[in-house]
C-alpha cells in the first residue's frame, strides 16, 4: 500500500461511526424467533413491525406508520427513556431488554433467562419488556426462551465456521492468554519495563480487537513458561487433598515454625 493511500485510509476512518457498548447487532435467526413469537402471543396480527434502531438512527423523530409494532434491540445505556417516551405515545412495543434491570411498573417484563450472543460478540443475558400485555406486570415464557435459545446456538455453529483465528508471535500477549492463566492458577505478572502496550501489534488486514502488550526477550520467555504450565495444569485431572493430608501439612507448618524460632528461643522453651 502506497503511503499516500494508507494516509487517505486514515482520514476517512476519522469519519466513519464508533461502535459503542449499546451496538449489539442483533442476528437474524434470533431476531425472527422473537418476531414470530409475538406474532403468534401479543395478536399483532398483520400490523406494520418497525426497527427504528440502527446505527445513526434517531427513534424519536422515525417515521412511524399508522398502527405499528416496535419490535427492535434498542440502546440499553436509554432503555429507561425508550421505553417512557413509547408509552407516553401509546405505541406498541417489544424490546430486548438487559435481563437484570429491566424490570419497571409501566411495562410488561418478560423474563426468558436467554444468553444472545450479538454480532458484535457480546454475550448479554437477555429478558424483554412490553406494553402489549395489558395490566400483568412480569411473566415467565418458557416457549419463547426454547426457540430463542435454538435460534442462537444454530446462529452459533454457522458463525463458527467463519470465525477468524489469529496467532500471536511468542512476544505478544494477549488479555485471553492472561484471562487463561488465571483459570489454570498460575502465577504471571509483567513489570512496566518489560512491555509495552499497542493498539495493533501485528499486519493484518482486519486489525486486532482490543490492544496487546509487546514483550522484551527475557519477558517473552517467563511468558512461554507460564503458558506452558498454565497448559498443563488445564490438561490435568485436580485432585483434592483428604483431610487426613491437610492435617499432615498442618503438623509439618508447625514444626517448621518451631524450629525457626531463634537460637535462644528454644533454649528456655519449655517444649
Amino acid at each position: 500500500m502506497s503511503k499516500k493511500k494508507q494516509d487517505y485510509d486514515e482520514f476517512i476512518e476519522k469519519f466513519k461511526p464508533k461502535k459503542t457498548t449499546d451496538d449489539c447487532y442483533t442476528p437474524p435467526p434470533v431476531y425472527e424467533a422473537v418476531l414470530d413469537w409475538a406474532r403468534k402471543h401479543l395478536d399483532i396480527g398483520d400490523r406494520p413491525v418497525v426497527r427504528p434502531f440502527y446505527p445513526g438512527g434517531d427513534f424519536e423523530h422515525f417515521d412511524y406508520p399508522d398502527n405499528c409494532v416496535v419490535i427492535d434491540n434498542p440502546p440499553f445505556s436509554i432503555f429507561s427513556k425508550i421505553c417512557n417516551w413509547y408509552v407516553e405515545r401509546g405505541i406498541p412495543f417489544l424490546l430486548f431488554a438487559p435481563a437484570m434491570s429491566s424490570i419497571k411498573q409501566n411495562v410488561t417484563y418478560i423474563g426468558v433467562s436467554c444468553t444472545i450472543t450479538y454480532e458484535n460478540g457480546a454475550n448479554v443475558n437477555t429478558a424483554f419488556v412490553t406494553n402489549m400485555m395489558g395490566d400483568i406486570i412480569c411473566t415467565t415464557a418458557p416457549d419463547l426462551h426454547e426457540s430463542v435459545k435454538k435460534a442462537n446456538d444454530d446462529n452459533l455453529k454457522q458463525s463458527k465456521k467463519a470465525i477468524r483465528k489469529l496467532s500471536f508471535p511468542d512476544c505478544v500477549l494477549r488479555a485471553t492468554t492472561l484471562q487463561t492463566m488465571s483459570r489454570a492458577g498460575v502465577d504471571f505478572c509483567i513489570k512496566r519495563e518489560q512491555g509495552c502496550v499497542v493498539g495493533q501489534a501485528c499486519e493484518s488486514k482486519k486489525g486486532e480487537f482490543g490492544n496487546s502488550i509487546l514483550l522484551s526477550d527475557t519477558a517473552t520467555a517467563k511468558k512461554l513458561a507460564a503458558e506452558k504450565l498454565a497448559a498443563e495444569k488445564l490438561a490435568a485431572e485436580r485432585l483434592t487433598l483428604t483431610e487426613k493430608s491437610k492435617a499432615i501439612i498442618a503438623q509439618l507448618n508447625e514444626a517448621h515454625a518451631k524450629s525457626s524460632y531463634p537460637s535462644y528461643v528454644r533454649l528456655f522453651s519449655p517444649y
